[in-house]
């Protein structure tokens, strides 16, 4: 099955160009819904998973076509939807219910296989986002809570939504007590987790959602100070081209986009008492880049599961277009506020129904308990400072959108908006 490639990489003949630009790829493709291996669907342990080879086919397009990295939507590995995340619990507590000892885990199993792969292929991967059983896959023990026994809602079919029509749940004194109370022992909690891996097979970043959509808590756990706190999961880290242009990186998920604080944690995130080459950025300059700023990442990648209809009933009647146009202004706004490259992957999705949106709006008006059809939004998106829009795959489709960033647009941005400066005053 042939991919569609939207863009592409430039061909600058200045090897200094070339040298300082970074090639990305995102791989816009539907969520997998029966794990990383296949485990989730009931089949075992053994079974080979479509979803890993339909990852490990993008990845070698991507690097064929020349990518740095390649990035994989939210979700991707686990799937989009409540009775995904919780056959994730279900599977991992019965891998570790033999007479105590713990057989390799699921995650295991996965990053295992991103990471030959990444090896394979010479290529950057960031693997999207999988949800895994508590703060560390590799230690700790859970156990499967699973209300109702085997009957699965309907509600929980449905990519990150609630029962209510896919409204969004009140939930009475929310707050980041709230989610801990729901579980105390933490290693008990499900949390939706991205890996960076790079091409030598080393898990360069590992990132933990911190603001999660509302429907998502009723499944999902916040990291928190507490959970994964910085001095185990630094929110900055350090990735090479095979160029050699060295960068210093970050990651996001989805709704973390609407919380400017994700994005100041890393740009205020101060330097080691003793910094090293291991921290430093091919674009740090004594006149350009105070010394606060050795730790502020130049490209921030963001995996998304965010859908057309995700502003429900309300939003829809407003605006048909609400989130569209949403994602597109905080894409912008990240980018530019933080002087850096944002690169967002966005799932794939269902088509809009004929004669949309007017055919919804009267199916509403019809019957508007019947809520919103899931439509895809797409809009895979890279970002950055004068440029703006540098590519946006602005369709719904599966597609690998391919696009070069030269980064003297992020040294002379700063020297233009001085953002970063600022912030240290």
């Amino acid at each position: 099955m042939s991919i569609e490639i939207h863009g592409g990489f430039s061909n600058s003949s200045d090897q200094k160009v070339k040298d300082r630009t970074i090639n990305i790829a995102l791989a816009q493709v539907i969520p997998s819904e029966a794990g990383p291996h296949g485990t989730l669907d009931g089949n075992g342990p053994d079974t080979i998973e479509p979803g890993l080879q339909k990852m490990k086919r993008w990845i070698k397009e991507a690097a064929e076509q020349g990518a740095d990295v390649v990035v994989f939507p939210e979700y991707f590995l686990t799937g989009a939807t409540h009775e995904a995340w919780r056959k994730v619990k279900e599977v991992e507590a019965t891998r570790r219910s033999d007479e105590g000892k713990r057989e390799e885990t699921e995650e295991e199993h996965w990053l295992s296989f991103v990471i030959s792969t990444a090896k394979e292929y010479d290529i950057d991967v960031v693997a999207g986002t999988v949800v895994e059983l508590g703060t560390d896959p590799n230690s700790g023990f859970g156990h499967s809570v699973r209300p109702g026994g085997d009957q699965v809602p309907q509600s929980d079919r449905i990519p990150h939504r609630d029962p209510d029509h896919h409204q969004h749940a009140p939930v009475e004194n929310e707050g980041p007590e709230t989610y801990k109370d729901q579980v105390p022992d933490l290693e008990s909690n499900l949390y939706n987790t991205a890996y960076y891996v790079s091409r030598q097979g080393r898990v360069e970043g590992r990132y933990t959602k911190r603001n999660l959509w509302h429907p998502e808590r009723v499944t999902l756990s916040p990291a928190t100070k507490d959970s994964h706190p910085d001095l185990i999961h630094p929110p900055v880290f350090t990735i090479t081209t095979k160029r050699g242009l060295r960068l210093r990186a970050g990651m996001a998920i989805c709704w973390d986009l609407a919380f400017p604080e994700v994005f100041r944690r890393m740009v205020e995130e101060q330097p080691p008492t003793n910094p090293t080459s291991s921290s430093s950025s091919s674009l740090d300059s004594n006149n350009s880049s105070p010394p606060s700023h050795r730790l502020s990442p130049d490209i921030v990648f963001v995996p998304t599961c965010w859908y057309l209809t995700d502003g429900g009933v309300q939003g829809f009647r407003w605006n048909p277009n609400s989130e569209s146009d949403l994602l597109d202004s905080l894409c912008s706004t990240r980018a530019i506020e933080n002087e850096c490259i944002l690169a967002m992957c966005n799932v794939s999705g269902p088509s809009p129904p004929q004669g949309f949106p007017e055919s919804v709006l009267e199916s509403l008006a019809e019957d508007e308990d019947q809520g919103l059809p899931l439509i895809g939004l797409g809009r895979s998106t890279v970002c950055s400072p004068f440029l703006n829009v540098v590519a946006r795959l602005d369709r719904q489709d599966e597609a690998l959108l391919l696009c070069s960033v030269d980064t003297q647009v992020l040294k002379d941005s700063r020297e233009v908006y001085r953002v970063r400066y600022d912030l240290i005053d």
